[in-house]
């Protein structure tokens, strides 16, 4: 009554039914794995947003400024410059300078051997 072309059809039918079942579950498995993934960068993201607005709250300079006056004592300088920007360039030149006849006077040192 079956011959055996039919066992062999049968057999591939069974073949491939249960592979697509098995590919079936794996995707299902591979979706929820996603979805579990894209749940955890939500939860991560709304954490990272409620850490840089702390941070924010805690870095403002006015809350920093009453800490360090509460804490330390230090009064708020004004923001005067010490040194005028000519003086600055006035000490480089100094300073070119002496490095300038402490090289001649090595090369003469030098030269005198």
């Amino acid at each position: 009554m079956f011959n055996k072309s039919t066992f062999v059809t049968l057999f591939a039918l069974f073949l491939l039914g249960s592979l697509t079942y098995t590919i079936k579950q794996k995707v299902i498995e591979l979706d929820n794995d996603l979805a579990q993934v894209h749940r955890n960068i939500a939860h991560y993201q709304e954490s990272m947003h409620i850490l840089n607005a702390e941070w924010a709250y805690l870095t403002r300079p006015s809350r920093l400024q009453a800490l360090v006056e509460e804490h330390t004592g230090l009064q708020h300088c004004p923001g005067v410059s010490l040194v005028s920007y000519e003086e600055v360039f006035q000490q480089d030149d100094e300073l070119y300078q002496a490095q300038e006849s402490l090289e001649s006077s090595v090369r003469l040192a030098s030269m005198r051997r």
